[in-house]
């Protein structure tokens, strides 16, 4: 759920063993679900995750309903911890610095694009990242952007408002 997408039974075990360190998986039809990641999965959901997830890709080397489970973990495993078919964030520049990345992160929760930070947070942009004394979930909230900030806390994210600075 954390990358708004929807993945079938044979696999969900498969990423639940691999992938469970960073990515949580949820049933749909949890009483625990929640809407705004719902409507999120339903407006952008498995096309728009994948077409960054699959970007390099071939259709020949994806799993289908007959593969092995040996098949389906090699596939997860490049997929979702190597990221070897990742879309790079801009194909005209190599790779950004994990600063650069977190910086990015925490301005684009600011606003209502959120294939910019599903795809900064699958590039490896902390969810934890904070900046003047708000943290990335945080600064969604500040500026009312209630499923941004509910993106970051389904990767990981925290929320730790300082009232003050300590000096």
């Amino acid at each position: 759920m954390s990358w708004l997408l929807v993945i079938c039974k044979k696999c969900a075990a498969i990423h639940h063993r691999l992938t469970s360190k960073f990515l949580h998986l949820q049933s749909l039809i949890s009483t625990t679900c929640d809407w705004d990641l719902i409507d999120l999965i339903n407006d952008y959901g498995n096309r728009y995750s994948n077409s960054l997830l699959e970007y390099g890709c071939s259709k020949d080397s994806k799993p289908n309903n007959d593969s092995s489970e040996f098949e389906r973990k090699q596939y997860i495993r490049k997929k979702y911890i190597e990221k070897c078919f990742l879309k790079p964030y801009d194909l005209n520049r190599d790779a950004y610095t994990q600063d650069q990345l977190n910086k990015m992160l925490y301005e684009n929760v600011e606003t209502a694009d959120y294939k910019i930070t599903l795809h900064l947070i699958m590039l490896g942009a902390d969810t934890n990242y904070s900046e003047k004394n708000f943290a990335i979930a945080d600064q969604a909230q500040r500026h009312q952007q209630i499923k941004q900030m509910k993106i970051i806390l389904a990767n990981g994210g925290k929320r730790f408002c300082f009232l003050f600075d300590l000096v």
